[in-house]
């Protein structure tokens, strides 16, 4: 980030914070898809509380995967503008 960005990270938050949280949040997402959520049941409700289950109506897991990805983008939006506060 340094030499092609000219932004120094001196404490090293972005790889700290921001790489592990990115990459949670894109295996939240593919997992939603390769995980079959039926051996789950009302488990996969611990995970993610809107899930659609056999007994209860909600969200399948495409809807859901959208939702993981609006609170990435929302997250990275609010830490990049408060960064960007921050540091000016």
């Amino acid at each position: 980030m340094a030499n092609k960005l000219n932004i120094h990270d001196t404490r090293g938050v972005f790889s700290l914070h921001a790489l592990p949280a990115i990459v949670g949040a894109l295996a939240s997402v593919v997992l939603l898809f390769v995980a079959p959520i039926t051996p789950h049941g009302q488990r996969i409700r611990n995970i993610y509380p809107f899930m659609k289950t056999d007994t209860v109506d909600g969200r399948n897991a495409g809807e859901q995967a959208l939702f993981q990805l609006g609170g990435l983008g929302i997250t990275l939006i609010i830490a990049v503008v408060s960064g960007l506060i921050t540091g000016i």
